[in-house]
């Protein structure tokens, strides 16, 4: 291909593949490599070696490139897998962060979109730690630092440490999105929806705090140790007493609410389930919605359990200074536990727990006597 540059700058020509990869450019050859296979096909897939040639160009001026790829080998697969690509000038790392600092300080609301890529984590390959990729968190911070009203757009598709969230506006945590990423962030930013999301996982501080940080296989086998047993997740937490980032359940919008009233059975027979109402009055100044999450607690228990464990949850909605009703139903099996005879139930006293997250930090608590 014979390319010609529309702007002054280091312009950059690349390609990634296994096996041979060479590049020439205008009759010279430059590139001659051999990729090595990485120890899985779909990691070589999804995040092949790389091989690129920079040439400093000025408007108008031309380079003739030719890209050539030999197939690599797995054993027992042959395939050829090669891509070409190209990246325009751009600035420095460090012009870049000087830039989007300067642009926070004279502006009235800083949007920052930080997250995980397909350098640290896709198919056929895990992240090593919790940190955001690159500078990301030294980039939020010094924005933070000359802009109150800094938002950060967080796009991961699971848990990062965010040593900054204490110092900025507002977190938007998007996942993985998809196309209509740029659509619905700014729907949401500007107010015409509400962020209603609560947390299915708990976010912890630090790698160092996450009651689980590694589940590679024993070594040698397939087999995978889950060494919490009971005290996945937020119970672990719960069981440790210590604090996560962000508990399960966790999620804020744009308006407030109170809890108005609490409805739950005073007992409940074996093997029946239990329907716990809650009614809550929406006390901000807009339309929103609301997570209501039940919890089950036992003081005293003859066996093994959690802390406290999630049994239900609902959504609704309301106006503006209006109330509504949650009906969460929870399982009759929410109250059991599973022995040498299957699953078998305890008689007795089971608190009932209504809060907004996991840590039970503003919970209202029922009581329900359950037969065996």
């Amino acid at each position: 291909t014979r390319f010609m540059a529309s702007e002054a700058g280091v312009h950059r020509f690349g390609t990634a593949g296994m096996g041979r990869i060479q590049i020439s450019a205008d009759g010279e050859l430059l590139v001659d490599e051999t990729m090595p296979p990485a120890a899985d096909p779909a990691a070589a897939f999804m995040n092949p070696p790389q091989a690129y040639i920079a040439r400093d160009m000025q408007i108008g001026d031309t380079i003739d490139l030719e890209f050539e790829a030999q197939s690599g080998r797995f054993p027992g697969l042959a395939f050829v897998s090669a891509s070409i690509g190209y990246r325009a000038p751009r600035m420095t790392a460090q012009a870049e962060f000087d830039r989007a600092v300067a642009l926070a300080k004279t502006s009235d609301v800083a949007i920052v979109v930080v997250g995980t890529t397909e350098v640290v984590e896709s198919e056929g390959y895990d992240r090593s730690d919790l940190r955001l990729p690159g500078n990301q968190n030294e980039l939020v911070a010094a924005i933070a630092a000359v802009n109150a009203k800094t938002v950060v757009i967080v796009n991961s598709g699971a848990p990062v440490e965010m040593p900054w969230r204490n110092d900025v506006a507002a977190i938007l945590l998007t996942w993985f999105p998809g196309e209509e990423m740029g659509n619905a962030i700014a729907d949401v930013v500007y107010g015409a929806v509400e962020p209603g999301g609560h947390l299915p996982t708990s976010w912890a501080k630090s790698l160092a705090e996450a009651p689980v940080s590694n589940t590679d296989p024993e070594a040698g086998s397939l087999n995978v140790v889950y060494s919490e047993g009971l005290n996945i997740g937020y119970r672990a937490y719960a069981a440790a007493g210590t604090e996560p980032a962000y508990w399960m359940g966790h999620g804020l919008g744009y308006t407030t609410w109170e809890r108005v009233s609490i409805d739950a059975p005073a007992s409940v027979a074996c093997c029946e389930n239990a329907t716990v109402s809650v009614t809550l009055r929406n006390t901000g100044e807009r339309a929103g919605s609301n997570v209501v999450q039940v919890y089950v607690r036992r003081r005293e228990s003859a066996v093994a359990r959690p802390t406290h464990w999630l049994a239900g949850f609902a959504r609704v909605s309301a106006e503006a200074g209006t109330s509504v009703t949650a009906d969460v139903t929870i399982d009759a099996r929410r109250f059991q536990h599973w022995g040498a005879e299957g699953w078998t139930q305890e008689a007795g006293a089971f608190e009932i727990i209504v809060a907004s997250d996991a840590s039970l930090a503003d919970g209202d608590i029922r009581t329900i006597e359950v037969s065996a």
